[in-house]
């Protein structure tokens, strides 16, 4: 079938929900509206015959709402037709059997009851511009019999004000048909925009797997030249080991070992033993010649989360491509060395000025931010750089690569991919970040740790529907610490595993207080979080427990969790899905997600970041930005969900470009338990 007839046959599909979607309403209120004229005439001359009509329209109308429930549960398209031609000849009835409500009425002798007869029965045909506009043949099945039979019967009165009235009367109707056309027009349109923006995600998404194949052929083709080139080269091997084995035997191994002594076996670059010998040398070199020696502490960003979730693997062959990086941006006689785990440092002989080790540091981190393609993975990390300076910063090399070592933590408090140059006091603030992080350790036993809850508000009906769960911090000695700081703690040294835990507890505990009365509860889960083997398991099991409804539980996942590792977090949605979890991508826009990744992922809410909200009613291209997220996750059927509204301004201009669902401080901040949420549903 061609994307046209595709197209039509969703068009109808879609006009065919819009009309059964309201036959229960309309067919209620027939029902109603005839039992209402039957008892306005039942005492008149005509009882009996009205008495046939209405068990004749009540009849209709539950085989109207029949068919309706019927279309609201069809999910095959090609049975819209066969619904539809049904739900015409019911509708056709149904016009015929209003059109008898003028015939009885001139027989009815009370002119008022005529009248209000009259008012009932035109404020019905009425109604049925919003319930059949949808599919033009109903609605003139429906009106075309009552207004032919009622122009008839004002004809058959002879008098003047009956023929203006049958004009007037031809007129509405002519004005009705306008109308509804126009409505109709109108719905047609914008489903076949929603039938074009699908097919065209199906194209792209055709497109993306044929390239995908394209590449497995070319990884294979690449693989089986890798093979025969390691094999050719084994043989070759082999018969040079078997030539000249017992000469080089001895001195293999004494090479070996001053290898292994001297320089680290994952990337060869020169390992802390030779890096201390070298920056020795190095300062007592430069020394005698009056120049400065620069030591680069460099530590790389998001490692742990990278080797945790794609594998130890992916992350020795991560290690090896940076410490590639770095030897290309030095100089001869420079020092590139690996101080262990992610760390490495550099270090700069014979420099002028500080000014040289900033310009280094600077070609690090924009060569480290540039993505690494490893295993079929796409990777983003970044450096986090500390500069250290002899002598002003030291003159031995264990001074030297401590106070490097220290202003690297600086860089990556600072947020990572950085640099900073070590500065008197810094040592200070390391100690206080381990004394922070050692009352971290036992935070969540004394009860420092507690949740608060943002709302997330619908602000067309003003109704609350959901939370977001954040954690606090307060410590007696720390006061309240920011979870800007204490959370990548618990990132870096694993405590964000048992504290993750924690709060999912937390929060199931509250749901199950009934606190939210009803509404769903958001959690954050780190990419770390993600990586932890057993986590879906560990989640149904507190839905068990807590005998929770799991639909009240929403889970929040980052753009850099999806770009890292794709297969794992398509097999955590699922499993959450499947429990009947809802998922909620954050911060979207501000990584790397792209329209591939929503039509594959099974994502229920988008939240747009606060970045593009802020200031948004004064900056036309937030408003293009935002218009066009919400108009995407609309074409795909996924919420929108908008962070940082804080003025009214903003909420008109997010309002304006289709946001309902607003979260922010313009309603509310994080609330605690008890009285201040009590309150906010009060209120």
């Amino acid at each position: 079938m061609s994307h046209q007839q595709n197209s039509g046959v969703d068009i109808l599909a879609g006009q065919a929900k819009v009309l059964f979607g309201s036959a229960y309403s309309a067919g209620v209120a027939n029902m109603g509206t005839a039992l209402v004229f039957y008892l306005l005439i039942m005492q008149s001359n005509i009882g009996g015959y009205a008495s046939i009509w209405l068990i004749v329209m009540l009849a209709i109308s539950v085989a109207r709402v029949g068919v309706g429930i019927q279309g609201k549960k069809n999910r095959l398209k090609e049975r819209t037709e066969p619904l539809l031609r049904r739900y015409f000849v019911i509708i056709l009835l149904l016009g015929f059997g209003w059109g008898f409500v003028p015939i009885m009425q001139y027989q009815v002798g009370i002119p008022e009851i005529r009248d209000f007869s009259f008012l009932i029965y035109l404020g019905l045909i009425a109604a049925t511009i919003s319930t059949l506009s949808a599919w033009i043949p109903a609605f003139v099945a429906f009106v075309l019999p009552q207004f032919t039979i009622l122009i008839g019967v004002l004809m058959l009165e002879q008098n003047t004000f009956s023929y203006f009235a049958a004009v007037a009367m031809a007129i509405f109707t002519l004005l009705m048909l306008v109308s509804v056309k126009h409505i109709n027009r109108r719905l047609i349109e914008t489903l076949a925009l929603k039938s074009a923006n699908l097919r065209l995600i199906e194209d792209l998404n055709g497109e993306i797997v044929r390239r995908s194949e394209v590449q497995k052929e070319l990884e294979r083709h690449q693989a089986e030249l890798e093979g025969a080139v390691d094999e050719r080269t084994r043989e070759l091997v082999d018969i040079n080991e078997s030539l000249q084995k017992a000469a080089d035997e001895r001195q293999q191994a004494e090479e070996n070992l001053r290898y292994a002594e001297q320089y680290d076996q994952l990337t060869g670059l020169p390992n802390r033993i030779l890096l201390l010998d070298r920056i020795k040398h190095a300062t007592s070199t430069s020394a005698r010649e009056q120049k400065m020696v620069a030591v680069l502490f460099v530590g790389v960003d998001r490692f742990k989360t990278i080797n945790e979730s794609l594998g130890h693997t992916v992350g020795d062959a991560l290690l090896k491509q940076a410490a590639s990086r770095l030897e290309l941006l030095l100089r001869e006689g420079d020092t590139v060395a690996r101080n262990g785990g992610d760390e490495f440092a550099i270090i700069l002989e014979r420099i002028e000025s500080p000014n040289v080790a900033e310009v280094v540091a600077r070609k690090m981190t924009k060569s480290l931010s540039e993505s690494f393609d490893i295993a079929g993975h796409t990777i983003h990390i970044g450096a986090s750089i500390g500069i250290a300076i002899s002598p002003s910063d030291g003159d031995g090399p264990q001074q030297l690569l401590e106070s490097a070592d220290t202003a690297m933590h600086r860089a990556k408090q600072a947020g990572g991919n950085s640099y900073q140059f070590y500065a008197e006091g810094m040592s200070q603030e390391v100690r206080e970040r381990l004394d922070m992080e050692n009352k971290l350790r036992f935070a969540a036993d004394l009860g420092e740790l507690f949740m608060v809850y943002q709302p997330q508000v619908d602000s067309a009906t003003g109704k609350t529907v959901g939370f977001e769960a954040l954690i606090r911090w307060i410590n007696p000695e720390l006061g309240f610490v920011g979870p800007d700081q204490f959370i990548p703690l618990l990132e870096e040294n694993g405590m964000i595993h048992s504290v993750g835990e924690w709060i999912i507890k937390d929060v199931a505990r509250f749901i199950q207080s009934g606190e939210s009365q009803g509404c769903r509860v958001s959690i954050n889960l780190s990419a770390r979080q993600c990586s932890q083997v057993g986590l879906g398991d560990f989640i149904q099991d507190v839905v068990d427990a807590f005998e929770l409804d799991p639909s009240l539980i929403e889970f929040e996942l980052t753009e850099s969790m999806l770009i890292d590792d794709f297969d794992r977090s398509t097999v955590l949605i699922n499993k959450l899905k499947k429990m009947g979890c809802t998922i909620a991508l954050d911060d979207f826009g501000t990584g790397y997600t792209s329209m591939s990744y929503l039509t594959r992922l099974n994502i229920d809410v988008i939240k747009i970041d606060r970045s593009f909200v802020t200031g948004i009613d004064s900056d036309e291209n937030l408003r293009k930005i935002v218009y066009a997220i919400i108009g995407m996750s609309q074409s795909l059927e996924i919420e929108n969900v908008i962070e940082g509204v804080e003025t009214p301004e903003e909420l008109a201009t997010v309002q304006s470009l289709g946001g309902n669902i607003i979260q922010g401080y313009l309603y509310s901040k994080p609330l605690k338990r008890g009285e201040e949420l009590e309150s906010w549903f009060n209120r």
